[in-house]
Parts: C-alpha cells; sequence; structure tokens
C-alpha cells in the first residue's frame, strides 16, 4: 500500500547519488585521469585526439599566443630595466657590477622566458602521470562512487538469493554512471526495477542515504572547485610567468 511512499524516498536518494557519479566524471577530467577528444585538422583532414584537460589548455593555440604576447612585453620591459641597472650602476658609488655581467645575467633571464613553457607543458604531464598512478592504485575497481555508496545503505535489505549476494553487491558497487549509459552493466542503483529485484526499498538505511550522500556531494564539490581553481591557477601563472622575470635586473 505504502510501496509508493518508499519508491519516492529512494528516488530522493538517488538525486544525491547521481549528483556525486557526475562530480566524479567531471573530476576525472579536471586532474586528467580521463582524456577528453579534441579535433584538428592535419593534412586537410579532420582527426580526433585524447589529451589531457590541463595540457590541452597548456598547449592550445589562444594560451599560446597569450604567452607570446606576453613574452613580448616582457622582453621589452627587460630591455628597458637592464638599461636602467647598467645606467644605475655607473652613477654609484658604491661596488657595482660591469655592464657585462649585468646583460650576461638578463641573458640568462631572456633564456628562462624560452624554458618556461617546456617546464610546465613537462611538470603537467608528470602531475598527469601521478594522478593516473593514484587513482589506478586506490579505485580497487570500484568505478563508481554513487554504487558504493548505494551498496553501503542497501545492504541490509538485500532479499535476493543469498548464494549470489556477493557477486550481486559487487555488481551494484562497481556499475558506473557511464555503464549503466552504455547499458554495459544495468545493476545500477538507478535502475528502480533492478533495485526492487534484489532489494527490499522499505528496508532500507534511509537516513544514513540521505545524510552520507548530501554530506560526499558537499565535499565533492568543494573539491572539484578546487581542481578548477588549480587549473585556472597554473594557465594565469603560465602566461604571466615571464612578467615578474623581467624586474629581476632591478
Amino acid at each position: 500500500m505504502f510501496n509508493w511512499f518508499w519508491e519516492f524516498l529512494y528516488g530522493l536518494i538517488k538525486v544525491p547519488l547521481f549528483c556525486i557519479d557526475i562530480i566524479i566524471m567531471i573530476a576525472r577530467k579536471l586532474c586528467g585521469i580521463d582524456p577528453v577528444q579534441i579535433e584538428k585538422e592535419v593534412n586537410g583532414e579532420i582527426v580526433t585526439e585524447d589529451v589531457d584537460l590541463l595540457s590541452y589548455f597548456m598547449q592550445g593555440e589562444t594560451i599560446l599566443n597569450s604567452f607570446g604576447y606576453v613574452c613580448l612585453f616582457a622582453f621589452i620591459f627587460l630591455f628597458l630595466f637592464t638599461a636602467f641597472r647598467v645606467l644605475r650602476e655607473q652613477v654609484s658609488f658604491y661596488e657595482k657590477k660591469s655592464p657585462i655581467r649585468i646583460c650576461l645575467d638578463s641573458a640568462k633571464i631572456l633564456l628562462m622566458f624560452l624554458l618556461v613553457p617546456a617546464i610546465m607543458i613537462a611538470g603537467t604531464a608528470f602531475v598527469t602521470v601521478i594522478m593516473e598512478g593514484i587513482y589506478t592504485a586506490t579505485a580497487n575497481s570500484n568505478t563508481g562512487l554513487g554504487g558504493s555508496m548505494f551498496v553501503i545503505f542497501a545492504e541490509e535489505a538485500y532479499i535476493g538469493p543469498a548464494q549470489e549476494k556477493e557477486t550481486i553487491l559487487d555488481a551494484f558497487r562497481t556499475c558506473s554512471l557511464e555503464d549503466y549509459i552504455n547499458r554495459t552493466n544495468m545493476h545500477s542503483y538507478y535502475n528502480v526495477e533492478m533495485v526492487k529485484e534484489y532489494f527490499k526499498i522499505s528496508n532500507l538505511n534511509f537516513f544514513l542515504g540521505f545524510v552520507g550522500s548530501i554530506s560526499v556531494v558537499i565535499l565533492l564539490g568543494l573539491t572539484m572547485l578546487s581542481f578548477v581553481e588549480r587549473i585556472i591557477s597554473l594557465v594565469l601563472l603560465f602566461i604571466i610567468a615571464p612578467l615578474p622575470m623581467s624586474a629581476a635586473p632591478l
């Protein structure tokens, strides 16, 4: 009689679980675990290439053009600051550097302008490899965090075959949102009919489901914002790096 009520409550739990899996999908893109597909023209043909998101930003045409313009202004500033330093040293009564020494120091800074892209791109690739390794080592085949949380608060409500309990629970635990969308694994918390087949919805731990899923959504949301901030900070640092370096002669 009250099945609609329990299904309604379960529908409320599905929303934060779905948000968790969406945030995880976005976060894997942001931190470079899952590549993004870009299209580019090669010899008149459009080809698709998989790259991590941060490398895409670092090596994008717009970013590199912006970096080039900043380098141009930084080179002008470096020339002016170097000339000012030479003049200041010539009128100084204290121990001073020779103009040749000052120009050599400025030439080293100019070389750093060229090393910045290589250092940033290499560092980005290194961090991406580290993130992929950490994720692979800690995921333990659990590709769906929402499914893992569902199993935690639904295990006591299991009504399926006892001998298949571990297999069924593992299927729900490892089913990711992509698997369910691609229909490669239908044992998903989002599939209500499948859930009703193996679990008694009225026996689900709704309190744990609500509190736990909403708390994880908030924590993951804050973490994802930090990923976005990381990308913006690194890209801005990459672009403006030559400007503070040009002031080194002072």
